[in-house]
């Protein structure tokens, strides 16, 4: 191999060790009723994640709207918009409540080859749109963890589920997050029609040029400390945990109306676990000053990990509304996996939305761990199992450092090689 072609290679391996991600294209889609006429209308960028099961990190899946078919039906009080695509679909079901237009339900189901896994999920809440005769629009992403497997990310949204007239979209009610804000997101660059099979005109989206320079990234936060916490029954330890944890909180700031963002680092020094030892399903209990968090473990079989978690912040971030709670939950984790009677480990960061609307989003940050739920021997944790994201961050390291060990031996032996070739020509006297 020449020197320049193990360059290329080397280029490339570092490349694909970490993600490259594009930005999703906006999909445009309309739903016909008996009459010929819009029904309903939406525009959308679309992101399909599935969430970090067995420690394979978050898949991302991009909803491309050149192979995506637009589906649904109109009645006078639910309307359904269906995406569907090769790799699977997601269905909308939007509600009239009152005089209010509300999202209902987004089931999603998602099948990756050729690895072959299968996901669906299914998110059943109320997410307050506009009023029924008028469009939602919010350019802002905005995540929905639809349960255990999958969340939907959306950004540059404007949808009307009822009462279009004229098959344009009504004037919009915006989301608090865009309020003049000028928080940076990823435009796609291209805009694409889909809707449903019946001859229609459709006009070009509005494009929507930032009017401010996006803002200086804020300073990165300091590391939260790592805390050690039990729990003990009847005088024997069932649950041990080693534990860093901090709090992101995106706002919206009174002053300017646009989205901050805050950092609360959990002191372990202040502090206190409580919980109770079920055997099958044991809950550690992190209350500090100004809130808590709620671990519930549960075991399938061989494996146990987390599958609730549960949290509350009261605290004032700057410009933020006073005494704010934040409260949120979710019950469709399966993060830190590992075989029971093991314990599990992981230096990297890992996350898990907690609480996501248009006013706030909270994440719980979760780094320097080790757990062990089940099965803990004299207060000691077992054999540990380290999860991927550790693996990776040592894999890398010793590629490029291989990688660049072999150039240098192809670069020596080239030089060797051209320096005798040099010599070829001539003969000693």
């Amino acid at each position: 191999m020449k020197a320049a072609e193990l360059c290329a290679v080397a280029v490339a391996l570092m490349t694909t060790v970490g993600w490259v991600l594009a930005a999703p294209d906006i999909g445009h889609y309309e739903i016909y009723d008996d009459d010929k006429k819009v029904c309903l209308k939406a525009q959308a960028a679309l992101q399909l994640v599935v969430n970090n099961t067995d420690d394979l990190g978050f898949l991302k899946f991009d909803i491309n709207p050149n192979v995506t078919n637009a589906s649904g039906s109109c009645l006078s009080i639910i309307s359904t918009l269906k995406l569907q695509f090769k790799e699977g679909s997601v269905l909308f079901t939007f509600a009239k409540e009152k005089t209010n237009a509300i999202l209902q339900t987004i089931t999603a189901e998602l099948s990756l080859t050729p690895s072959g896994h299968g996901y669906n999920d299914t998110f059943h809440g109320k997410i307050q749109l506009a009023p029924s005769n008028e469009s939602f629009e919010c350019h802002s992403p905005n995540t929905v963890v639809l349960g255990m497997a999958l969340s939907l990310i959306a950004w540059d949204v404007q949808v009307q589920p009822f009462g279009i007239d004229n098959g344009t979209f009504s004037p919009g009610v915006k989301c608090s997050k865009d309020f003049t804000s000028t928080t940076t997101h990823a435009t796609p660059p291209h805009n694409h029609t889909t809707h449903s099979p019946k001859p229609t005109t459709t006009s070009p989206a509005p494009t929507h040029p930032p009017t401010h320079p996006p803002p200086v990234p804020p300073a990165p936060p300091a590391a939260p400390s790592k805390g050690n916490y039990s729990l003990t029954q009847d005088n024997q330890t069932c649950l041990i945990a080693i534990l860093a944890l901090r709090l992101n909180v995106e706002y919206i700031n009174q002053s300017s109306k646009q989205v901050a963002h805050g950092i609360f680092n959990v002191d372990p020094n202040n502090t206190k676990a409580t919980g109770h030892c079920d055997p099958n399903s044991p809950v550690l209990r992190l209350t500090y000053p100004q809130g808590y968090l709620t671990f519930t473990f549960v075991k399938n079989e061989s494996k146990f990990y987390l599958h609730k978690l549960e949290g509350l912040l009261q605290h004032t971030f700057p410009n933020a509304t006073p005494h704010e709670k934040y409260v949120g939950a979710n019950s469709s984790l399966k993060l830190f996996q590992a075989s029971v009677g093991n314990s599990y480990a992981c230096m990297a960061e890992q996350y898990a939305v907690v609480n996501s609307t248009v006013n706030h989003t909270v994440r719980v940050v979760i780094s320097q761990v080790q757990l062990q739920p089940f099965n803990v021997t004299s207060s000691k944790f077992s054999t540990a199992e380290k999860c991927s994201q550790d693996t990776d961050n040592m894999l890398i390291p010793i590629i490029v450092g291989s990688v660049l060990a072999a150039l240098v031996l192809v670069v020596l032996v080239a030089y060797i090689i051209g320096k005798r070739r040099s010599h070829s020509g001539y003969q000693s006297i």
